[in-house]
């Protein structure tokens, strides 16, 4: 690849990375369920939740969270650190990047753990039709923090404030309308402390909808090139993308969750 430009190496060094990190992910869940190590987590998580059944599922997700990122953790450094500084795009310090990775992680297990009780709920109450119910309700969640993210999600990792470029702001809130996009508004998204790179986002659904644009965004691009990236955004809410990974996860869960599918591992109970 010797005619290959910085930016190509860039991104493709990224692929790379987040391939091998599934790979990783998927080897890890593997290993552990044709090795017994799930049982042995299970067994562990049992002995420190003292028989208490909800508090011995959270305690499993929480040992296999750390076990799963203790394995992926060199990674995830690589290719938000690493990667970053090399092609001279991270702005952040070390310290912050660990900060938000730990946020990360915390809501990751959050949200794993209560799916993870609802489902062992779900099959001791509904064992016919858990997994369609399941399913269903993971669907309905994800259109929920799809809602919510900008609001509730996105302020946990980054500074916003209202766009102070009057001018910009109704040229972009009238681009947005005539896709058939009503926005709450348009918000300044501070990045300068993370990275150089440039980013516009269409965020939320209904009345959470509004136009972020990045402090590196706004201090080295014009307005005319603004629009455009903003419209290349606004073209995925007019394709409706959004919509279709949704149907595409709620397909996928559906299939992962099928009987057919659970029982290559309803060998490894986690509780009885």
């Amino acid at each position: 690849m010797a005619n290959e430009d910085k930016a190509s190496r860039y991104h493709r060094l990224r692929r790379g990375a987040s391939l091998a990190g599934t790979v990783l992910s998927g080897l890890l869940l593997l290993v552990l369920l044709v090795s017994g190590g799930s049982a042995a987590l299970r067994d562990i998580a049992s002995s420190l939740s003292r028989g208490s059944f909800t508090l011995t599922v959270v305690v499993y997700v929480v040992l296999l969270g750390l076990l799963s990122e203790a394995v992926g953790l060199p990674l995830a450094f690589y290719t938000g650190v690493t990667l970053e500084r090399r092609y001279d795009l991270s702005t952040q310090k070390a310290r912050a990047w660990w900060l938000d990775h730990l946020k990360a992680g915390l809501i990751a297990l959050m949200f794993g753990a209560g799916a993870a009780v609802f489902v062992w709920h779900l099959l001791r109450w509904r064992p016919a039709d858990w997994w369609l119910i399941a399913a269903c309700a993971f669907s309905v969640l994800m259109i929920v923090l799809a809602q919510l993210a900008p609001v509730v999600l996105l302020p946990i990792f980054y500074d916003f404030k209202p766009l102070d470029r009057p001018a910009l702001r109704d040229r972009l809130v009238a681009l947005a309308e005539r896709a058939g996009a009503k926005v709450l508004g348009v918000f300044e998204w501070r990045l300068s402390d993370r990275t150089r790179k440039s980013n516009a986002a269409l965020t939320g659904l209904g009345r959470t909808r509004r136009i972020l644009l990045s402090d590196t965004l706004l201090a080295d691009h014009s307005d005319d090139e603004i629009e455009v990236i903003l419209a290349h955004e606004l073209a995925h809410h007019v394709h409706r993308d959004m919509w279709t990974g949704i149907a595409v996860e709620t397909a996928l869960m559906t299939l992962l969750l099928s009987p057919s599918t659970t029982a290559i591992g309803s060998s490894v109970p986690l509780a009885t």
